[in-house]
């Protein structure tokens, strides 16, 4: 379930720290691919998408869990990446999760308000309070949620242990 919500809500409600919601609004719907945009995000091409009954214009959810965003560098144009200001860090030993305002994006389901993005990083970190950073993810670890909250995404591998 925690790699493959059948919804929104199951994706918001498995993990901690929860998944970072951002709206945004498909503006391409191919048979297997969905190109989406968000304000303060470069366009977004996901592929492998269940776009059946999605047109463009349509409001979607990109979803990402804490562990898939990451501190990547202003010049790494590699990856959809926005510039956010931290706001509070928490040290948890031998991981730091941060939360930033990523404003103008505009986060849903949020427990703070909109712009917040929680990373989970797998180190210590020494980013404090008010630290100007570029977030950035790989568009293959989105998932993407229809205008009825239904996952378009496809299933993920899940890993073994």
């Amino acid at each position: 379930l925690y790699a493959n919500p059948a919804n929104i809500f199951v994706a918001g409600f498995l993990g901690a720290p929860r998944m970072n919601f951002i709206e945004a609004k498909a503006v391409s719907v191919e048979a297997s691919s969905v190109s989406v945009a968000a304000a303060g995000l470069p366009a977004i091409t996901l592929d492998g998408i269940d776009a059946g009954g999605l047109s463009a214009g349509d409001a979607v959810t990109i979803g990402i869990r804490p562990e898939a965003l990451r501190v990547v560098e202003p010049s790494d144009d590699v990856m959809p990446a926005f510039s956010s200001q931290v706001r509070l860090v928490e040290q948890l030993g031998r991981e730091t999760v941060l939360y930033v305002d990523g404003s103008p994006l505009q986060t849903t389901n949020s427990d703070s308000g909109t712009g917040n993005f929680t990373l989970q990083l797998n180190k210590v970190s020494t980013l404090g309070v008010g630290a100007a950073l570029q977030v950035g993810f790989e568009a293959g670890d989105a998932y993407l949620f229809g205008p009825d909250g239904r996952t378009l995404t496809p299933r993920k591998p899940v890993a073994s242990i």
